[in-house]
């Protein structure tokens, strides 16, 4: 919507002559050939020419093919492709979190993800007999997604999950002492497998630099040929390439848990903001806060995993591993790779209950 304003505000005509629309900009941005790559074969238009005429109920739509069937034909580059995928992961945030009017309200908008598929979840109205209740469903389960099976996440009452959401977060604010002694335990916790695996490695390398060593002295002896210690000496070294690569990687996760500790301050300093008020705030300010603190959700039948971002922490996740920590009591689990914490928590169980059977 802003690039469209902006580009109409400076008079830049659209690639029709006329006005900028929200959807030619959106077109514009998803459009592979700026990055070197057009696509043939990928839609079936078979009988759509032929039926437009007839009444709209029976004309024939034009349908995606399968991904695999499309052909890719290489074109000039515009556009470099890590802006390019910028632009889509900025494009797919503001259609999650921003998308258009709602008969009710949602307090995790945009936030919810499924832990069964990958789909992003949303909210849903189910009204029956003049009364009406709200959900969060996949979006592989309904309305469904082409291609991919209906998901079995089962539909989840929103208050249930807002509730559990909120009090957690509203739980951090008040006390954020027992949060921060909560982080350093699990941050310890999730060092140890780390730093083991760092001693391991450097005892690796330090075994391979004596197999150097020792090939280095047999050639020198004349005990070995030429071609069979240089074939030797490759192998030495690509081990040693990928176990620092690998040390390397470890030693920087071992670093985001000691960063991580020094963004608790900011963490205090914004609870300290609203503690007071936490109890008289809006519908939009409790967003706001949850907004501030909370990355994602992601849902099971009976799970909820939040992925908490500190004050101060980048916002994207810099890569997928995990320390995994016992659920059962609610308590936090450290993502080792970008400063991040996730809490888990156990879903009463009336999610379960016949409320949620009967509108599947």
């Amino acid at each position: 919507h802003g690039i469209t304003k902006r580009l109409n505000a400076m008079s830049i005509p659209s690639p029709e002559g006329s006005v900028w629309q929200k959807m030619t900009v959106r077109r514009i941005l998803a459009n592979t050939a700026y990055i070197g790559v057009v696509y043939l074969h990928r839609y079936d238009t078979v009988g759509v020419k032929n039926s437009r005429r007839l009444p709209p109920g029976q004309r024939v739509q034009r349908r995606e093919r399968p991904r695999e069937e499309w052909i890719p034909v290489p074109v000039p580059v515009i556009v470099d492709r890590e802006t390019f995928e910028k632009a889509q992961e900025k494009s797919a945030h503001v259609r999650r979190r921003y998308s258009g009017f709602s008969r009710a309200e949602y307090l995790l908008s945009g936030l919810v993800v499924c832990g069964v598929c990958g789909s992003t979840v949303h909210g849903y109205l189910s009204t029956s007999r003049g009364s009406s209740r709200r959900y969060y469903v996949c979006t592989a389960r309904s309305p469904g997604r082409p291609g991919l099976p209906k998901c079995r996440l089962p539909y989840l009452p929103a208050d249930v999950l807002e509730s559990l959401v909120w009090d957690r977060v509203a739980a951090w604010v008040r006390d954020p002492e027992a949060f921060e002694r909560e982080f350093a335990e699990r941050a310890r916790e999730a060092a140890r497998p780390l730093e083991q695996a760092i001693s391991d490695i450097e005892a690796q390398l330090a075994d391979y630099a004596e197999q150097r060593k020792r090939l280095v002295d047999l050639f020198q002896r004349g005990l070995v040929p030429l071609v069979e210690v240089q074939d030797r000496l490759k192998a030495v070294s690509d081990a040693v390439s990928a176990l620092s690569v690998r040390r390397a990687e470890l030693v920087r996760k071992v670093s985001c848990l000691e960063l991580g500790k020094g963004h608790l301050e900011r963490f205090a300093q914004m609870a300290a903001q609203v503690v007071d008020q936490l109890d008289q705030l809006d519908f939009r300010e409790r967003q706001q806060v949850i907004r501030m603190l909370v990355e994602c959700v992601t849902v099971y039948a009976d799970t909820v995993v939040m992925d908490v971002k500190l004050p101060g922490t980048p916002e994207k996740a810099l890569s997928d591993s995990r320390v995994e920590v016992s659920s059962a009591d609610g308590s936090v689990c450290i993502d080792a790779c970008n400063d991040a914490v996730r809490s888990r928590t156990v879903y009463d169980r009336h999610f379960d209950g016949g409320d949620v059977e009967a509108i599947q």
